[in-house]
């Protein structure tokens, strides 16, 4: 028995594709297209940039980053709540977050002030995620990372001000 487990786990190394072959890099031509701080009341929340190929923001074009800078520890649990939250706005039917949300409750971690989650939408509208910069995961479907970008970027989000900056519009 112990023989077929380490001949299974030989096979399976030499098999395996490497991990840096399948981690999407982040885009690093990408120009700002705006930025804008979150605060609500005395809480700061974070800081978001907006990155595109032209610094200019399109609905259609991609790719796209979206970078946020935590400015307070914020659990997991606490950021699949808000995001959830978020997408009443948005019509998406309650089967589809929940598929969404238990896929990034595998990918998001918690996060500390200071700390980075970067969003990675790329050409092919694949969904990226980066924290303090290193791969943490994807979903592909292209209805999540345009459901998920809206957040931040739809005429209807709840933070109006903050997406004109971002969008460059302001």
């Amino acid at each position: 028995m112990k023989k077929l487990i380490i001949l299974g786990l030989i096979h399976l190394t030499l098999n395996a594709e490497p991990l840096a072959a399948s981690t999407p890099h982040l885009p690093t031509q990408l120009k700002l297209v705006g930025q804008a701080s979150l605060s609500i009341l005395w809480w700061d929340i974070y800081n978001a940039e907006l990155h595109s190929l032209t610094g200019q923001y399109n609905e259609e074009t991609r790719p796209l980053v979206l970078k946020l800078t935590y400015q307070r520890k914020i659990s997991q649990q606490d950021l699949l709540k808000e995001t959830k939250s978020q997408w009443q706005d948005f019509n998406i039917s309650e089967k589809k977050q929940k598929e969404w949300l238990d896929q990034l409750k595998y990918i998001w971690p918690n996060v500390n002030k200071k700390d980075t989650i970067e969003f990675y939408i790329d050409r092919q509208h694949n969904s990226h995620f980066y924290y303090n910069r290193n791969f943490i995961g994807s979903l592909f479907d292209a209805e999540f990372s345009q459901a998920f970008i809206n957040i931040w970027l739809a005429d209807n989000s709840d933070y109006p001000e903050l997406t004109k900056k971002l969008t460059g519009k302001r």
